[in-house]
């Protein structure tokens, strides 16, 4: 439930071509290379490799078709959360199924126009109320969160009281942002931002409290989790 949220947030299911000869998929989570453990614990539980780059970046990958959809049956139990990944799978099965590398390289542009329907789908029960929320949401919290901690003055002599704030935002996807909100019990407005960005920003000291408590239920893991034990201190 956790990997689902972190591949909401930071993964993806990839369908491309080899020379326009054949097809080839794979999984992907890519992610900092502060986050190397935290891969190394998903392969160690649900295969695939580990590979890290020169850029300061890891890669969790799973490019055996078999293995891949052994995984898909993790989907099918607790759905992905965002119309991104929902179309990312939609597309993935109907080129599985056709094996018609002339289709896929005329329909790949095509494989997000039905996000308003996969919106629809999702939204139709209370996500909030999906049994594997709470934990989907430490893994999307992981890949998209942003604990933040602001201080007013950049004189290191100048004692000043440091503003917190945790933020989350998401690409098209505005009911998934307002549902985290509502669990966290913000209210504030979610925050419409170019190129179809929804943020959502918060300050309260409450809410923070909130999060915190959720953070230590359902555990964070990788950098994020270090950077939520810099953030609670003094709050």
């Amino acid at each position: 439930m956790f990997w689902v949220g972190l591949i909401d947030s930071a993964g993806s299911i990839q369908c491309n071509h080899w020379r326009k000869k054949s097809l080839q998929y794979r999984i992907v989570i890519d992610m900092h290379i502060d986050n190397l453990s935290m891969l190394k614990i998903i392969e160690n539980h649900l295969g695939g490799s580990v590979r890290c780059s020169k850029n300061n970046s890891c890669v969790w990958v799973v490019d055996h078709q078999r293995q891949i959809w052994e995984l898909f049956k993790i989907f099918d139990r607790y759905p992905p959360l965002t119309t991104r990944v929902q179309s990312q799978i939609a597309f993935f099965k109907e080129c599985t199924q056709r094996k018609d590398v002339e289709w896929y390289l005329q329909n790949r542009d095509c494989k997000y126009n039905q996000r308003k329907g996969f919106a629809k789908q999702i939204c139709a029960k209370d996500i909030k109320l999906l049994q594997h929320f709470p934990i989907w949401l430490s893994g999307f919290v992981t890949g998209e969160g942003c604990f933040s901690v602001r201080t007013a003055s950049k004189d290191k002599n100048v004692t000043t009281q440091a503003t917190k704030s945790f933020s989350i935002g998401q690409k098209h996807d505005a009911y998934l942002i307002k549902a985290i909100r509502d669990f966290f019990g913000g209210v504030n407005k979610v925050r419409s931002l170019k190129d179809n960005i929804y943020l959502w920003e918060v300050y309260r000291r409450d809410v923070l409290k909130s999060i915190i408590c959720h953070c230590k239920r359902f555990p964070l893991l990788g950098k994020k989790a270090t950077q939520l034990e810099d953030f609670i201190k003094d709050l």
